[in-house]
């Protein structure tokens, strides 16, 4: 027998790593960063504020929402946190055909720049490191 989907622990655990984002002060949010790429990020509600801004960057494999959320908790009370999903993992696309570490690091760029985030502080984690890097 098949458990709904809604069942799937999964499921469940994706929808109590939502909450711990959403309870730190975050939304999910999506925006064009260029004609052809999308970045799915977990930013401040509804707009940042004096704080200092801190960038979450995932490692290869699941989507940030699942590698961060301890850090989130601890950090958001004294940073803008910003977890994007970097661009093939999550809700992140692009139509684009580069796939190295500086179009990741370009896109995420371009992101904050959009934000208006013009001075942070990033971490990353294994591939997340090698974008946070460039």
């Amino acid at each position: 027998m098949e458990l709904p989907h809604f069942l799937s622990l999964v499921s469940l655990y994706g929808s109590y790593l939502r909450r711990a984002f959403t309870a730190s002060g975050l939304s999910s949010q999506t925006i064009d960063v260029d004609s052809e790429t999308t970045i799915h990020f977990w930013g401040p509600i509804p707009k940042p504020t004096q704080k200092p801004s801190l960038v979450f960057m995932h490692g290869f494999g699941p989507m940030a929402l699942w590698q961060w959320r301890q850090q989130v908790q601890f950090f958001s009370p004294h940073f803008n946190v910003y977890v994007p999903d970097l661009v093939f993992f999550g809700g992140s696309t692009t139509k684009s055909s580069e796939r190295a570490e500086t179009f990741q690091a370009v896109s995420v760029g371009k992101l904050l720049e959009i934000l208006g985030v013009n001075r942070f502080y990033v971490m990353g984690t294994s591939y997340g490191g090698l974008v946070a890097y460039h």
